[in-house]
């Protein structure tokens, strides 16, 4: 499929280690069904067509993706993905917790793990129609305060 995205890489050279939320934590399969239970809400909310299901997180993770979710009060409320490539991918975070940081610290959180991995970057993709994961980047690249460089790209992934 056809995409028109903003890719941004983010060099990690100058990048500090970053204290995270105690309601982000990497995902386990006891959470199985509250990530179920989140995915039908992700789905209501914007019926994406190449959503991910349970099977492709038991495939993602077996291949080396790491993967954190959003648990205020023991529930699913977003996530966020690490590729063995650096690509941190699919962030989510619901309705009701916008704007008020967590996909920040989402980001955050993949980014301290790509430092404990090793890893000299990192990079997003943002499709051009989401303005709010759009904005999401620009903060966090505003706060890291690390080289990075967006490009608008087409391409098929």
């Amino acid at each position: 499929m056809i995409h028109s995205f903003y890719r941004t890489d983010i060099n990690l050279d100058l990048y500090q280690y970053q204290e995270i939320p105690q309601a982000i934590v990497p995902y386990e399969q006891r959470f199985e069904r509250s990530l179920s239970t989140a995915i039908k809400k992700f789905q209501a909310e914007l019926n994406w067509e190449e959503m991910w299901d349970l099977q492709d997180v038991k495939l993602r993770l077996v291949s080396g993706w790491k993967f954190w979710v959003l648990r205020p009060k023991n529930q699913i409320r977003g996530w966020i993905w690490l590729t063995p490539t650096g690509e941190m991918k699919n962030l989510y975070v619901s309705k009701r917790l916008r704007n008020q940081g967590w996909g920040k610290q989402l980001y955050l959180t993949a980014m301290n793990e790509a430092l404990d991995l090793g890893y000299s970057s990192v990079f997003t993709r943002v499709d051009v129609w989401n303005e709010p994961a759009k904005a999401c980047v620009d903060n966090l690249l505003q706060f890291v305060g690390c080289k990075s460089s967006i490009k608008l790209t087409i391409e098929d992934y």
